[in-house]
């Protein structure tokens, strides 16, 4: 699904998505459900706990930045492309 949203995701530089409007599954489906129900409560209750993950992630980085993920090596890059079944 393609969602044309009206901020970047809240990832900012912790993860890369395939495109630069994609969304984490959570920003979608608060995206989603919001607008089914006409309900803007429900995208900020979750985009507000989302933000409270990525807070808490990010302090846990700064204090131990032994379990931050290591990057990849340069000149790789990630695939984002589905293979075609046969």
């Amino acid at each position: 699904m393609i969602f044309n949203p009206a901020h970047p995701s809240r990832y900012g530089r912790l993860r890369r998505e395939p495109r630069k409007d994609g969304l984490s599954t959570i920003e979608a489906a608060a995206t989603l459900l919001a607008g089914l129900e006409r309900r803007p409560d429900i995208a900020s209750t979750l985009n507000a706990s989302f933000e409270r993950l990525l807070t808490r992630y990010r302090e846990v980085q700064a204090e131990m930045p032994e379990l931050a993920p290591k990057p990849a090596p340069k000149g790789r890059r990630r695939d984002f492309r589905r293979g075609k079944k046969a």
